[in-house]
């Protein structure tokens, strides 16, 4: 990641599938990854250019400090091309790349789970920098003969009031800046990765978020001791809430490994029309204690949940002509059976919910999937399969029951 692009991590997180995120500009489409500017990040550019003319500047040094900052950020995208393009090697897709004023993002499908692999791709990204780097730093000696004569006393007023000499100077910055082993920064990712050869990837993730926040709490110490380097508090806080909360998603990912979505299903005990009127919500779900039900149209279609929250809202405003349909809610997360649980699961469920509605490949409901029991559920569903397999072939039930949790897993697709 870019400076500050723990903050566009956590940014990502919590609007990346909101309304708010959606205002960004589509740039172009560069080897196979759209890559887009977010609306802010106009604020940053155009913020420079202005602040300079309020401070006296002529229209030309504004221009500058504007030019300036669209380099850098050309070394941004160049730095997250270099993340993709490495995950790319291993058969890991990028979504998108979005430009932000604090640096940029670029979406991968998902993490490298083969230690050297998520170290490769997290040093990919600055050592595009370190590359930028060596090339201005050639350009600049084969351009200024000085530097080589009187390397001392030529190279501070470069790197001051040459363009090209702070470019070069904000590369270094950004290698090292990012090769600070805070997790989840592309330094702390390597450290991870460096751990994760050595233990239990869960294990590797704990101790590198950990020393993650010791990072941050540097920083915070930095920040409020140096008035020049206020904005490092901002950063901290963010460097240490986002590794806890990927910390926080590694658990989650190796408590369901292995597991596979029909193994923790359950048959929907009660179920709502499509139609159902805002009367007939209210005796369903004072008779339960559900708090979220399936709302189903033809032949067991599924359409959404619909929360008792929903029901007593309608009831408060008096919406009795309200039916099931206006009520539900269509964008709650849904599973996919036969699939694997973590290929499917990307965050934790709602905290309404302890069940998550299943559909098959048509949309029809399967069954609820049991989060709170998911566990219990699939030793029991592996026993009955054993059992059915030991009827059919005793050799198989015998060395399929051998195998760790999950060693089929790549073979249901």
């Amino acid at each position: 990641m870019d400076p500050f692009a723990v903050v566009a991590l956590l940014v990502s997180r919590r609007l990346m599938f909101k309304r708010h995120f959606s205002h960004r500009l589509k740039i172009g489409r560069l080897l196979g990854i759209d890559l887009f500017i977010h609306w802010t990040f106009w604020l940053l550019f155009f913020g420079v250019g202005g602040a300079g003319l309020y401070r006296g500047e002529s229209w030309i040094e504004a221009g500058m400090h504007m030019l300036q900052i669209g380099l850098l950020f050309l070394c941004v995208t160049l730095h997250e091309y270099g993340h993709a393009m490495m995950a790319r090697q291993f058969g890991i897709r990028t979504i998108d790349i979005t430009l932000l004023p604090i640096g940029g993002l670029a979406r991968l499908e998902r993490m490298p789970r083969i230690p050297w692999q998520e170290f490769l791709v997290a040093v990919a990204g600055p050592a595009v920098n370190v590359v930028i780097a060596i090339v201005v730093a050639i350009g600049l000696f084969a351009s200024i003969p000085g530097l080589r004569t009187d390397f001392g006393n030529v190279f501070p007023s470069v790197m001051e009031e040459s363009v090209i000499g702070w470019l070069l100077g904000m590369n270094v910055m950004l290698v090292l800046f990012n090769m600070i082993p805070a997790f989840p920064m592309d330094g702390g990712r390597v450290l991870r990765s460096l751990l994760a050869m050595m233990l239990e990837y869960r294990s590797a993730t704990r101790i590198a978020a950990r020393l993650g926040l010791f990072a941050a709490f540097g920083m915070a110490y930095i920040g409020l001791s140096y008035p020049d380097f206020r904005m490092l508090l901002f950063v901290a806080a963010f460097i240490g809430y986002a590794g806890w909360m990927e910390s926080r998603q590694v658990d989650l990912s190796e408590s369901i490994r292995g597991i596979r979505v029909e193994e923790g299903l359950v048959a929907p005990t009660c179920h709502v029309g499509a139609m159902d009127s805002l009367a007939q919500l209210v005796e369903i779900f004072s008779k339960r204690t559900d708090r979220a039900l399936p709302v189903l149209g033809v032949e067991t279609f599924y359409l959404g949940m619909i929360e008792i929250e929903a029901v007593a809202s309608a009831v408060s405003r008096g919406a009795w002509n309200a039916v099931a349909s206006d009520l539900m809610q269509r964008d709650w997360p849904t599973l996919r059976a036969p699939g694997m649980l973590e290929r499917q699961l990307t965050s934790a469920p709602p905290v309404s919910a302890q069940m998550l509605p299943v559909v098959d490949k048509q949309g029809h409901l399967l069954g609820l999937f049991d989060f709170e029991r998911m566990g219990e559920r699939a030793v029991l569903h592996r026993h009955l399969s054993a059992r059915q397999r030991q009827e059919n072939d005793p050799i198989e039930a015998v060395l399929v029951s051998t195998l760790p949790p999950g060693s089929l897993s790549d073979t249901y697709l």
